[in-house]
């Protein structure tokens, strides 16, 4: 019978030294340009370039190398989606429960070491541009009535010409609007006046369609090199207030990109996106969720106290790798002690293999340990993140009886 074990974590810091960032009004300036809602900037270009915010969230399940790399099918076809928020153009939801992700600056107001960007179109709701030629902006695979080739070529270029294109499809024996939809070009010279198009569909539907009430527009932009992170246009790493593993995640971000660019610290800032169209985005920057303090150092936390929730499903009990012990996004230092408390319930034991190793769940291995556990000191044998998806040889495992499920609480000390 397969083994499936399922683990939900939970973590918090109970105290931090001070720290500094190289923009701790990044909220602030985010949030002016949120509630800028001008239909077109200078010289009649589309509003995206000037104002509201280029959001995009990662999804944890691809186990891409960086925050801001590309799946395959973003490189094939030379774009990737970011959605754009502003209080005229709200959405309540990421796709896929994303928790995290990071925001860029806008075109316009882009710093002079960081390198620009294009945007080959845009949707008033999501356009399954997965499954769409031409960057992701063209026909859909999945239109068999023509519906969804460039909005431009069928003569949709009036707010009421986008309302009939709408209401025709919702009408429709096929009313799949999201591959049915058409984008708007954002190449061309009018294409101020067609974003605003965009905002003002956005909001046609905010009014008249509960299916896509709420949900978020997207943009596709053109494919960059990941593997030169300094001048990527990353101006905020986010996650959504309350995740604590979103918080986790976007440190694991801050961290990483500090990494990539030769020490720049990109902030992280804590949203709350809005339920409805009258309610109101939510960004914060909080010192204590940033990774480094003023002098460019690792911020080290006095302690960290998190939980972790084993699920067994099955007839027989299974055991679980020791890094599930380790919080997520965590740094260790090779060889340097650490204090790791436990709480576990009845059903959960902490088992030891005398014989070598576990790999894979089996004792035997003879292997080199990477880790130590003994009378409530963690010493690990190599630097690095070291919670899953991370693996760990050692002779620690958790070891959950069979269709149990419980929280384990740990607290972690660097001495």
């Amino acid at each position: 019978m397969k083994k499936l074990i399922s683990i939900t974590i939970v973590m918090s810091v109970l105290s931090s030294s001070a720290i500094a960032v190289q923009n701790p009004n990044i909220a602030k300036d985010l949030l002016a340009r949120y509630n800028n809602t001008v239909k077109t900037c200078a010289k009649n270009e589309p509003a995206f370039k000037c104002s509201g915010i280029m959001i995009r969230g990662v999804n944890q399940a691809n186990k891409l190398p960086h925050a801001w790399s590309l799946k395959p099918e973003n490189k094939q076809k030379e774009s990737f989606s970011f959605a754009y928020i502003r209080a005229d153009q709200q959405f309540s939801s990421f796709p896929r429960g994303y928790d995290s992700g990071f925001i860029i600056y806008p075109h316009l107001n882009t710093p002079k070491n960081k390198n620009t960007y294009k945007v080959y179109c845009a949707f008033p709701v999501d356009g399954g541009t997965d499954r769409r030629a031409g960057h992701g902006c063209g026909k859909s695979f999945d239109d068999t009535l023509g519906t969804s080739q460039n909005c431009g070529k069928q003569g949709i270029d009036t707010y009421g010409k986008w309302v009939s294109h709408f209401n025709n499809i919702m009408n429709s024996n096929d009313s799949n609007f999201v591959s049915r939809q058409c984008a708007f070009d954002m190449t061309l010279s009018n294409s101020g006046n067609a974003f605003d198009i965009i905002r003002q569909a956005n909001q046609y539907m905010q009014k008249n369609s509960s299916k896509y009430y709420m949900r978020n527009n997207e943009l596709l932009l053109n494919a960059w090199n990941e593997n030169n992170a300094a001048p990527l246009p990353l101006e905020a790493f986010f996650y959504l207030i309350n995740s604590q593993d979103g918080l986790s995640h976007a440190q694991g971000y801050q961290r990483d990109y500090y990494k990539q660019s030769n020490k720049e610290i990109v902030p992280i800032v804590g949203i709350t996106l809005p339920k409805s169209p009258n309610d109101r985005l939510v960004i914060k920057y909080n010192a204590k969720d940033q990774v480094f303090d003023g002098k460019d150092k690792p911020v080290v936390s006095s302690s960290i106290e998190y939980s972790r929730t084993y699920n067994r499903i099955g007839m027989n009990g299974s055991v679980s790798s020791f890094s599930t012990a380790l919080p997520s996004g965590y740094s260790f230092v090779a060889n340097k002690r650490y204090k790791l408390e436990i709480t576990m319930p009845s059903n959960i034991n902490l088992i030891t293999c005398n014989t070598g190793s576990f790999v894979q769940g089996v004792c035997g291995a003879t292997k080199k340990k990477e880790y130590d556990y003994s009378n409530g000191i963690f010493t690990p044998y190599k630097s690095g993140v070291l919670s899953p998806p991370a693996t760990l040889i050692g002779n620690k495992n958790f070891q959950v009886k069979a269709n149990s499920s419980g929280t384990v609480k740990f607290k972690l000390t660097p001495l």
